[in-house]
């Protein structure tokens, strides 16, 4: 079973370098693509909502880190920014009782159909 994996990775590879397969490949395969960055992409967002909902109770030097800071807590939380599926940044936006984080989706627009977001109500949240 192990070989026929590796020789069917093998033949995809040998296909891709031919420009003709390629694209009716890529095109076969797009649909599903698509999906599994939207699923990794929602994944991704859950868990730094997670982390951004803990850090709202934290004592210091926890709490939500205002808008403009959120890539330097990024960095301090996570050792750098975070791209969704697609090469994209992933935002953050802060109310008084909520936040939000999200992508701009494949297409890389922000408030088109295809943008995942996830937000949370926080309730007596810490700001930095």
């Amino acid at each position: 079973m192990k070989k026929l994996i590796w020789f069917a990775i093998f033949a995809l590879g040998v296909a891709m370098v031919v420009p003709a397969s390629r694209t009716r490949i890529m095109t076969t395969l797009e649909p599903h693509l698509g999906a599994a960055g939207q699923i990794a992409t929602r994944t991704t967002l859950g868990r730094l909502a997670d982390d951004l909902e803990a850090a709202a109770g934290a004592a210091w030097p926890g709490g939500l880190p205002e808008q403009g800071d959120f890539n330097e807590w990024l960095i301090r939380q996570k050792g750098s920014t975070l791209q969704d599926q697609w090469g994209g940044d992933i935002w953050y936006q802060l109310t008084r009782s909520s936040f939000t984080v999200g992508s701009n989706g494949p297409d890389g627009t922000r408030g088109s159909e295809d943008d995942l977001t996830v937000t949370r109500e926080v309730q007596n949240a810490r700001r930095r």
